[in-house]
């Protein structure tokens, strides 16, 4: 009906697609993304129904307000990655940036996935950069410390997509980006290296954007490319 997403079935849909042969049984990988899959009624029917046929790793991306016992389970076995966005070090700038006051559920149900798995870089905690709201040191120190005091060894930095985006289709021209940007990015890299923390650079399309950053300077190419700063910080 108008106005209401269309309703059907995931679990058939996947039963008729293994028993046509349509998904590869031997190195399935199962990929669960967008917003909090706490509120999808199928996940731990869904989780089940890939436990029987057997599956090599499920990703899941979630906003982590609702703790999922099934989520725990297949860290616990080594079976799955976990990625989340905090995008701040603190209760007040993660209720400007959510609109919810859920930061010490957010914290304790983190604390609870890091216990369950004895692979801790398996969950990845990211810091999104909000222009305006968490673009500054003093927030990105706060989250690297945080994350360092709660067991995180693995973190990734990206750019909020609406910024990110209108640079991909050139409606902001990339010489309108903060001064401080690149100073920002460097810092969160030379933190989480101070902190032996992993840095998660698994996704192309923002690392193609953080690089840009670093080649531009009000329409002049920088002198050194990002990743000569990011091969400094890290030797």
């Amino acid at each position: 009906t108008k106005g209401h997403p269309p309703k059907y079935n995931p679990s058939g849909i996947i039963k008729k697609m293994y028993e046509d042969n349509l998904i590869d049984k031997e190195n399935l990988v199962v990929h669960f993304q967008g917003g909090d899959i706490g509120v999808l009624k199928e996940f731990n029917q869904l989780v089940e129904l890939f436990e029987e046929y057997g599956y090599k790793r499920i990703d899941i991306c979630t906003n982590n307000i609702i703790y999922q016992p099934t989520i725990e389970r297949i860290l616990s076995k080594n079976k799955g990655t976990l990625s989340l966005s905090l995008d701040c070090g603190t209760r007040k700038t993660y209720l400007k940036i959510k609109q919810t006051d859920k930061f010490n559920k957010y914290i304790e149900n983190l604390r609870n996935y890091i216990s369950a798995t004895e692979y801790k870089s398996t969950i990845v905690v990211n810091y999104i950069i909000v222009l305006g709201v968490n673009d500054n040191f003093k927030e990105i120190t706060k989250f690297i410390n945080l994350m360092k005091k709660i067991g995180v060894k693995t973190v990734g930095l990206r750019l909020d997509h609406n910024y990110s985006n209108a640079w991909i289709e050139k409606s902001i021209p990339l010489n309108n980006c903060p001064e401080n940007l690149d100073k920002l990015i460097l810092h969160f890299f030379k933190l989480a290296n101070k902190n032996k923390l992993k840095m998660d650079m698994s996704c192309k399309e923002q690392n193609e954007t953080i690089l840009k950053v670093f080649r531009t300077n009000k329409g002049k190419q920088r002198k050194i490319s990002f990743f000569d700063k990011i091969k400094k910080v890290f030797r």
